[in-house]
């Protein structure tokens, strides 16, 4: 919400309505919630890194009472109410949470009209497999570059054709791209 807000001001769009959806919180990741991708590489190794960060299915182990108890930062109320704070969630489940806001919001969205989506990189990245119909394989290899706006057009689209968007800025995406590999992805 606050990048929303952010970014209204920049666009000097600041009497636009910004409408908060539970479904685009980040990604529960359970125990791993609040560790660098690097210590989750060293603790775990690279088959659970891997089986917990990039596959569709796998999903990280859930957060203790404990652990959950030292955390600083908590969802807010609108998602906690929603989700299960540190169960640990699948891309799947991700998605599965995405898809029914996405049919909802597109069936509101009048013909021409022109949105904004500011979300984190899970939920970013489960969107463009619903939009883009990403098999799993494909979904296991896309990173979501932050601060890089992708643009998809849907006039005229069905709500059952793949959509496909572009970077804004591609150099600035491709870079930000490396960078997300480079820490073991969104």
């Amino acid at each position: 919400m606050r990048t929303a807000d952010l970014v209204r001001t920049a666009l000097g769009i600041a009497d636009v309505p910004v409408v908060g959806a539970w479904q685009l919180a980040e990604r529960d990741y359970g125990t791993l919630t609040g560790m660098a991708k690097r210590h989750v590489l060293e603790r775990f190794g690279a088959d659970a890194f891997t089986t917990w960060r990039r596959t569709v299915d796998g999903a990280p182990p859930p957060a203790s009472p404990r652990q959950i108890a030292t955390w600083e930062c908590m969802p807010p109320p609108a998602v906690a109410e929603h989700l299960e704070v540190g169960a640990g969630e699948s891309s799947r489940e991700v998605i599965g949470r995405v898809r029914p806001w996405w049919d909802q919001t597109r069936d509101r969205l009048p013909p021409g009209a022109c949105a904004l989506l500011v979300a984190h990189g899970n939920s970013l990245r489960a969107l463009r497999a619903i939009l883009e119909r990403l098999d799993d394989a494909t979904l296991t290899g896309v990173n979501i570059p932050p601060t890089q706006p992708w643009v998809a057009t849907l006039d005229g689209a069905t709500p059952t054709a793949p959509v496909h968007g572009r970077y804004l800025d591609v150099p600035a995406a491709k870079a930000g791209i490396r960078r997300i590999e480079a820490e073991g992805g969104t």
